[in-house]
């Protein structure tokens, strides 16, 4: 399992030409390393440690170390969110290591899919190229650029492919799937959280290491909720993988996201609610256009409840958000952006091409994050863009309150489709 990686290529981003701007990106890159990694980082920098990332669970971190002949110096774990969180509440280790011939590396593990490896090493990279040299005197430029280029992220197909398997969640699901079941994945668990809260209508409560599903049976509802959140990162085709086995069960009427993600249109304002129904794929330097499974909700319905339509991509990482990516992607039609939609949309569709009832498939999401709304003419202008409030904090009052009636439209959305049986749900779109 650990013998033979691939290696992927990191190739830094500079922050003047993210779509964040300078100062919000290089505060993004900050909060995404405590300060005792970062402290590491900067000691490994300056002794010219060899700084490696890897795709793999960290409960298979033994096997690891013994695969590779690897002994522990020191081991920084994350520390627990100040809030409650399940879905993707665990977050990268790093850890200094012995090899055999007595060299010291730092080790980090990630998420074990191939676009979060790319994405947490590129934040790697980003600190070491720009925050190391201000943040610590004794880390000179000339060795930071040096760990930045030396540093190597390796990615594990086999772990990656069988995500959901070695999280067990594939065999929890088909050991319990009904006849009538929807999937809620995303942030199923905070919009339902007063329901699950007064327990009045939760089924089943099952809690592992790596995941947890709550199954709800609300009352006069034709369909049985079941809640996903993998505690792991769910990221690319993480979500796709997961997306995958609930497709692959045989009895799901249904599987529905439910997250944020960013406005790429000036006509979308932040904290709008939109729904997905044309996907795009940034993958290898190129738009892919999927074909679209059916969509569970009604498009009449959630035009009536003020649920903006909305032609999606996804790309690998944040990082790569830069604004020459995002004026291609414009010009593709692209209206909204994430990591994870149309990786889950592509999976989907790949399974319903090999079944004779396809699995409908919805997204619900609120808008947080947005570039600023005149980036393309400036652009095209050749005028530099400022710094824009593209990524607005959780501790700030107006973006809980509206994340708070975000969830609460949705359960309204989804009471309207579960209800009431719909003669047409699973309706392909156009």
């Amino acid at each position: 399992m650990f013998l033979n990686p691939s290696q992927i290529s990191i190739n830094p981003v500079f922050p003047a030409d993210h779509s964040m701007g300078s100062r919000n990106f290089l505060r993004y890159i900050r909060s995404k390393i405590t300060s005792e990694q970062f402290a590491l980082l900067s000691i490994a920098v300056c002794n010219d440690f060899r700084i490696e990332c890897h795709s793999f669970f960290f409960e298979d971190l033994e096997d690891f170390l013994y695969a590779r002949k690897l002994k522990i110096l020191n081991l920084l774990q994350p520390m627990p969110f100040s809030y409650k969180k399940i879905a993707n509440s665990k977050r990268p280790s790093w850890l200094l290591v012995e090899n055999e011939k007595g060299e010291t590396i730092l080790t980090i593990s990630v998420s074990p899919t191939k676009e979060y490896l790319l994405q947490y090493a590129s934040v790697v990279q980003s600190a070491m190229l720009f925050l190391c040299p201000r943040g610590q005197r004794s880390a000179s430029y000339t060795k930071a650029a040096h760990a930045a280029e030396t540093m190597r992220a390796f990615y594990y197909p086999e772990i990656a492919a069988n995500y959901s398997d070695r999280l067990g969640l594939t065999a929890y699901l088909e050991r319990t799937k009904g006849p009538d079941d929807v999937y809620v994945i995303g942030e199923g668990d905070k919009a339902f959280a007063h329901i699950i809260s007064e327990g009045l209508f939760v089924e089943s409560f099952h809690d592992s290491t790596s995941f947890s599903v709550i199954d709800l049976a609300l009352p006069d509802a034709v369909f049985r909720i079941r809640i996903i959140a993998v505690k792991h990162s769910f990221w690319g085709s993480a979500a796709g993988n997961v997306a995958k086995v609930c497709a692959e069960l045989g009895s799901t009427k249904g599987i529905v996201y439910i997250a944020k993600l960013g406005a790429i249109s000036k006509n979308i304002d932040l904290f709008d609610m939109v729904s997905p129904y044309k996907f795009l794929l940034w993958e290898n330097n190129k738009v892919t256009h999927i074909q679209a499974p059916p969509a569970f909700f009604d498009e009449t319905m959630l035009s009536d409840m003020g649920v903006i339509p909305t032609v999606h991509i996804s790309l690998p990482t944040l990082v790569e958000e830069t604004n020459f990516l995002l004026n291609h992607f414009n010009t593709n039609g692209a209206e909204t952006i994430d990591n994870e939609v149309s990786f889950i949309a592509a999976s989907i569709a790949l399974v319903n091409r090999s079944i004779s009832t396809p699995v409908p498939f919805s997204c619900l999401h609120i808008v947080t994050d947005k570039p600023s709304s005149s980036i393309f003419e400036k652009l095209n202008h050749g005028v530099e863009v400022s710094d824009t409030n593209h990524l607005l904090s959780k501790d700030n009052l107006q973006y809980r309150r509206q994340k708070n009636h975000h969830h609460k439209h949705f359960i309204e959305i989804f009471n309207r489709t579960i209800i009431y049986e719909r003669p047409n749900i699973g309706r392909a779109t156009a």
